[in-house]
């Protein structure tokens, strides 16, 4: 899965993927390089794709006198929205999508509802989860003013590993800890939302079921 929400005009994309159609993504990688990514008819009608991204100043549509195809270029916003499609390969991938077939060499993407279902399986309007995780975590520290541990940071104590892994639940940040006993028994301990008990400086006590050794981390995961 690609993730489009990082994206500095990460916006922008989602209101044409959400809003219009994801076809223009692809409309707007052929204009800005008509050679590298010719027009798909399977997908793209250049009248019709251009005036809709005229609507957001993405393109520039006019039709001369006695002139039967009308001209369609990009403005100044849809060169830096073309660029960072380029930059980051996702009118490349696109147009792998677009030259996608089966195990008998049949052509995947046949018409317009074939390709918005292929593109929706390759990517995300959203941000990346190990990114928002990241942002859930960046904030909390800063917040509370407590250096916690990163994404899946390792503890050693007395021959015991616990492994930290974040995750969201609701868009809240949530931990479980991977614990590796001394004695070779594993598990997994779910902390659940963590946020009180970080600001709480709480210890949290792991007893494994085995051997019974105790086991005591802090609430910064980092011993």
């Amino acid at each position: 899965m690609i993730y489009l929400g990082s994206l500095n005009n990460a916006a922008t994309l989602r209101n044409i993927i959400k809003n219009h159609n994801p076809s223009l993504i692809y409309f707007i990688c052929h204009v800005g390089n008509s050679e590298r990514f010719p027009l798909d008819s399977r997908i793209n009608d250049r009248e019709r794709d251009c005036r809709a991204l005229d609507t957001l100043n993405i393109t520039q549509f006019k039709r001369p006198k006695h002139i039967h195809e009308g001209l369609c270029n990009l403005t100044r916003f849809g060169i830096v929205i073309f660029n960072e499609l380029r930059e980051y390969e996702i009118c490349n991938k696109i147009s792998e999508i677009l030259n996608k077939r089966d195990e008998n060499s049949n052509a995947l993407c046949t018409n317009l509802d074939d390709y918005i279902r292929l593109f929706n399986e390759e990517f995300s309007v959203e941000i990346e989860p190990a990114n928002r995780i990241e942002e859930r975590r960046e904030n909390i520290k800063n917040r509370l003013f407590i250096n916690i541990a990163p994404n899946n940071h390792e503890i050693i104590k007395g021959n015991n590993t616990i492994r930290i892994e974040y995750y969201l639940h609701n868009e809240i940040l949530c931990c479980r800890l991977h614990i590796n006993c001394r004695c070779s028994e594993e598990w997994v301990e779910d902390l659940g939302d963590i946020e009180d008990s970080i600001a709480s400086y709480r210890t949290f006590e792991l007893e494994c079921r085995n051997c019974g050794n105790q086991i005591f981390v802090n609430s910064t995961f980092y011993h």
